[in-house]
């Protein structure tokens, strides 16, 4: 008699992965095309066709620092979400391996991204022939750019996918990935330093080779072959690592409703019997007591203070109204960058509950509708109020921190 294997393989859990996820590949093809059209809007220019090749080595990573974080969140956020929807977490795991199951996401989003970036690659290159760049490519110089680009957009899919487990609503992580793009531009924009390694969305310019040099009297564009900062590789290597020890330690802890934020072993606490008590909070701060939102109203504000003072300390020559000049630097990330997504994430959380589970009627079966629009316009503004005094504090201690001694101007208030 045949065997019958009961639990499929690697490679048959891989191919449903894929199957799964069809309609994915239309947002990769579209995003070639988007990179298609801007690299021939480019190629147009005739000052850059001198030095077009390396050129297009200079502006590529520009583009994958402001496009690659926010493809890569929905990435893998498509790739989890169908298990967060159904809860099927535990029938998965009663037909292959936790582990068989998380290196069948991992291995499919790198293939997507390695497909992604080849083609990207070979594009840039028959684009330059059809536009006549003088001389040839240097095939070593953009081999080494596919290997670092593919590198360090696994580590953003490798931190957009732990996200994307974490929160069942995909908002978070998908508002994690915006902000990431972003950032990621904006750190370009910055002095070279440690935030473009301490940082996961500042790695592309870390690890590029191909620095652009601009004389102003004459307007013309000089590129040159330099690393950006030689450990660069080193810290990459840090953050895959990192970020696979998580997940693996995140997936050991996967349950039929999602992440178990519990510990794997252990005696479970004596929960006591369901007495209903008197509460004058109202439904909408309950729902949101447990959940992981305010992982994004510590971290997004701390980070947008971080690259502020970052900004503020490299122009000092510049920025010399001390507190003033401080707080254009924080507002400028802040208002801009992280507390729209801030925002968006509370409000998302906010009506999550009552269109998950078609619940709106049965809201209003014990509430009235003003009572129900009070309730979550309240609660939106009491977080946005302590989002803004969470703000406040980041920008004394990063005062302090920066070296300001003059006392805090009153208009701060």
């Amino acid at each position: 008699m045949k065997r019958i294997h009961l639990k499929p393989s690697l490679s048959s859990v891989c191919w449903a992965e894929r199957r799964k996820q069809r309609k994915l590949w239309v947002l990769l093809l579209g995003l070639l095309l988007f990179y298609l059209l801007y690299l021939c809007w480019e190629a147009d220019r005739d000052a850059n066709r001198p030095q077009g090749f390396l050129m297009l080595l200079y502006e590529l990573p520009l583009l994958n620092s402001l496009l690659l974080p926010v493809s890569t969140a929905v990435l893998a956020s498509q790739i989890v979400d169908v298990e967060h929807k159904g809860s099927t977490w535990k029938l998965l795991e009663t037909l292959q391996s936790k582990k068989s199951l998380l290196w069948c996401k991992i291995l499919y989003g790198f293939l997507a991204i390695a497909l992604f970036l080849l083609l990207q690659t070979a594009a840039a290159l028959l684009l330059g022939h059809l536009f006549h760049y003088e001389g040839s490519p240097d095939l070593r110089l953009y081999g080494a750019y596919l290997l670092n680009n593919l590198a360090v957009t696994l580590v953003l899919y490798l931190l957009q996918l732990l996200l994307s487990l974490l929160f069942v609503n995909q908002a978070a992580a998908l508002s994690v990935g915006i902000c990431g793009s972003l950032v990621g531009f904006l750190i370009l924009l910055l002095p070279i330093g440690p935030l473009y390694e301490v940082i996961p969305w500042g790695l592309y310019g870390a690890t590029s080779f191909v620095r652009m040099d601009w004389n102003p009297d004459t307007r013309a564009i000089f590129y040159y072959c330099q690393r950006v900062l030689p450990d660069a590789p080193f810290w990459v290597a840090v953050w895959i690592a990192g970020l696979l020890f998580l997940l693996h330690g995140m997936f050991l802890r996967l349950e039929t409703e999602g992440l178990s934020l519990r510990p794997v072993s252990g005696k479970a606490k004596k929960e006591s019997p369901a007495v209903p008590a008197r509460t004058h909070l109202p439904a909408e701060w309950i729902k949101l007591k447990r959940t992981p939102i305010w992982l994004a109203f510590f971290l997004l504000p701390l980070l947008s203070a971080l690259l502020g003072t970052s900004n503020y300390q490299n122009n000092l020559s510049v920025l010399q109204d001390e507190w003033y000049s401080l707080w254009s630097q924080h507002t400028l990330f802040s208002c801009m960058v992280f507390q729209p997504a801030v925002i968006g994430v509370c409000c998302g959380y906010l009506c999550r509950m009552e269109h998950t589970g078609c619940n709106w009627n049965q809201l209003r079966c014990l509430a009235s509708p003003a009572k129900i629009v009070r309730d979550k316009l309240l609660t939106a503004v009491l977080l946005s109020g302590l989002t803004q005094l969470f703000i406040l504090a980041l920008f004394v201690l990063c005062g302090k921190g920066a070296g300001i001694s003059s006392p805090l101007p009153g208009e701060l208030a």
